[in-house]
């Protein structure tokens, strides 16, 4: 086996193993900074082994800024694990990005600096902030913050920052971004891509729709102009029971009778209850009416 592919190899169970021992972890003890520092330790130990994991030539420079490369998500809507690359320079303003993230250095230095919210966030787009601390994270060192601390970052001397951050959701889940201004004091928030549509593949007529993760597969079939079976669209009767072929999906509440844990565990779902967290296909399995 080739020396990269050798390299590639043990990077992607190292990562993976990572990700395993991190979820552990925040099954065990949430995500507070109790259960963050174990995991910061764990990143900073991974990180610790530089060139034989992650050597530079594996990852190209971004154009401008920054750029991040996949390393390893988790199943379903899970963790996401990176290896990011920030330019001399580059900033930063205060914002709060709606989940916990733990990064660790491979070289280059990082200002990570932690702020408070001080209004009573009683005006639409005003907001102050103060600093409450700083940590610069280096070869060695690494930071954890909890779900919507505050933090800006700068990259401080001549060198790019090559890093490792872990996010409890991938990068393309993310919440709702906040960012506060100090200058002005003023605040925005951006896009949540939390809802951010899914590809629902119906195997009974083999077209392929979108569905936002905070509506019914069923909802959106309708929409769609989709003969789906269904009566009650409430969870309670089973006429729209399907079977989940692929992918991962979250369900509403719904009736015993309408779906026992052994269809459960069989794969089976509602699709009047069934709400997608990535790209699915489903397949009706009655054909009752309304």
């Amino acid at each position: 086996m080739a020396k990269g592919k050798t390299a590639q190899v043990r990077r992607e169970a190292a990562c993976q193993k990572l990700i395993t021992r991190a979820r552990a972890i925040i099954q065990a003890n949430g995500t507070g900074e109790s259960a963050l520092d174990p995991i910061r330790k764990l990143l900073v130990t991974l990180a610790d082994r530089g060139e034989a994991l992650f050597p530079k030539a594996d990852f190209p420079m971004p154009g401008a800024q920054a750029r991040n490369h996949v390393l390893a998500l988790e199943d379903g809507d899970g963790i996401g694990l990176y290896l990011t690359i920030s330019l001399p320079g580059k900033e930063a303003a205060p914002h709060d990005h709606g989940i916990w993230c733990v990064n660790a250095a491979l070289s280059g230095r990082e200002a990570h600096r932690f702020y408070r919210r001080t209004d009573d966030r009683s005006r639409d787009g005003y907001a102050t902030v103060e600093q409450i601390g700083e940590v610069v994270v280096a070869p060695g060192h690494g930071m954890m913050m909890t779900d919507h601390a505050i933090h800006a970052t700068e990259v401080l001397g001549e060198e790019p920052a090559f890093g490792l951050a872990l996010y409890g959701y991938a990068l393309t889940r993310f919440p709702a971004v906040t960012w506060f201004h100090p200058e002005f004091n003023s605040v925005r928030v951006g896009a949540s891509r939390r809802m951010a549509p899914f590809s629902v593949t119906i195997g009974n007529t083999g077209q392929t729709i979108r569905c936002a993760g905070d509506k019914p597969i069923l909802v959106a079939a309708i929409e769609a102009g989709i003969d789906y079976p269904y009566t009650c669209a409430t969870g309670n009767c089973a006429s729209c029971i399907s079977e989940l072929r692929t992918g991962e999906v979250t369900l509403l509440p719904y009736g015993d009778a309408a779906l026992t844990a052994a269809q459960r565990e069989e794969g089976k779902i509602l699709a009047c209850r069934a709400k997608p967290s990535s790209d699915v296909e489903v397949v009706w399995l009655g054909r009752g009416r309304r």
